[in-house]
């Protein structure tokens, strides 16, 4: 095989063939966006493990990222990863080096928040390539954590169950979700799969705004008016944010560079930016993603009412929902959160959790001794 200066670390069994695994500091990006795509192609990524978000992560942050690789032994690549690693101390004296999968473990770098995480495989080899990389992330990589964020409930349940190693939960969220292709082949109408109660509000916020005019979806006409209509987003996301624990993303100059690298990189295909309105009247602004005929919503701003009876969100992501349907969309997935509107307007179609992977589980159970102590203090 050419030596195209990456270094090849071993070999491992992947059904009844050998492959070679290869582990590197990532420094041709053109290679890697090269092998990446192709992968894409056998795989069934959403749009947090295509090159569409991939590349505008590498591009933004620059970090430096090391590449997991598994080559089967055609010479197909037919797994991808990529890790982050940091030296920490946790309690100022107890070092850790901790991996990051798709994330850089930093907190201001990661506001992005990568949702259904994982290793990008071969469909038709998927199992075996997640085990071919995780078991030699549990024998041949020296570390202390390995932090997954993002990542589906039962991916992680395998992924436990491949690297057989100890380690903690430390958050989880539902994800809702519209299966739009089903409504559509069963002629259903939307709003009739909603509770009564769901529908009413949504129908009685319609006719408030119909009293200004007739309600649209308007998008960008070209990518400088995405970016300004992204821009728009900014200080409304601010204010609403203000008063949460985790303030706006807007407020975050790398969260911003980040989503403006990937509308110039791809909008309109894989991004889109709505205005509803109601004549006149700005309801809401809301930015998704598009992947493989399924809709992402990612973060709206919406019309901030004195009357509580008034649902604006609801409103415009009904709107959004019903076009979506008619334009031969297959899903419209709300991701992760336990935010009410989701639960009213869609169903529980997944679970994603940040897991922390722990090498050492002496040193675990110290930390966790010492967090006890902590709050017990500090209660």
């Amino acid at each position: 095989m050419e030596n195209d200066g990456r270094r090849s670390i071993g070999t491992a069994r992947l059904s009844t063939h050998q492959v070679d695994v290869r582990y590197y500091a990532l420094k041709d990006v053109d290679r890697l966006k090269q092998d990446w795509k192709a992968l894409e192609r056998n795989a069934a990524p959403t749009i947090f493990l295509s090159w569409q978000w991939i590349g505008s992560w590498i591009e933004t942050y620059q970090l430096p990222l090391f590449v997991l690789e598994i080559i089967d032994q055609q010479g197909v690549v037919v797994g991808l990863a990529l890790l982050c690693q940091q030296r920490q101390r946790k309690w100022g004296f107890i070092p850790r080096k901790t991996f990051y999968l798709h994330q850089a473990g930093v907190h201001h770098l990661d506001q992005i928040w990568i949702e259904y995480n994982g290793i990008l495989s071969d469909r038709s080899v998927q199992s075996q390539v997640e085990a071919t990389a995780l078991n030699y992330l549990r024998n041949e990589l020296a570390w202390d954590e390995w932090v997954i964020s993002g990542i589906a409930k039962g991916d992680l349940l395998q992924y436990q169950k491949l690297l057989a190693c100890s380690g903690f939960l430390r958050w989880s969220a539902p994800c809702y979700g519209v299966n739009l292709s089903s409504l559509r082949q069963d002629s259903s109408d939307y709003r009739l799969s909603l509770s009564s109660n769901t529908r009413y509000q949504i129908n009685r916020s319609q006719r408030f705004y119909q009293q200004h005019g007739v309600l649209s979806i308007k998008r960008p006409v070209d990518v400088d008016e995405a970016l300004r209509f992204y821009e728009e987003i900014g200080p409304l996301h601010i204010q609403r944010w203000s008063e949460h624990a985790e303030p706006s993303g807007f407020l975050n100059p790398d969260f911003v560079r980040f989503h403006e690298t990937m509308i110039k990189n791809h909008w309109p295909l894989n991004i889109d930016i709505l205005k509803v309105h109601a004549g006149g009247v700005q309801i809401a602004l809301i930015y998704n993603f598009i992947f493989a005929n399924k809709v992402y919503f990612y973060l709206g701003v919406f019309k901030q009412e004195s009357d509580n009876k008034l649902k604006p969100g609801l409103l415009a992501h009904t709107l959004c929902i019903e076009e979506y349907k008619i334009n031969g969309f297959d899903y419209y997935d709300f991701m992760g959160g336990e935010e009410q509107y989701k639960s009213q307007l869609g169903v529980i179609h997944n679970e994603l959790v940040q897991f922390c992977f722990v090498r050492n589980y002496v040193v675990f159970l110290i930390e966790t001794a010492l967090k006890k102590i902590k709050r017990f203090i500090f209660k």
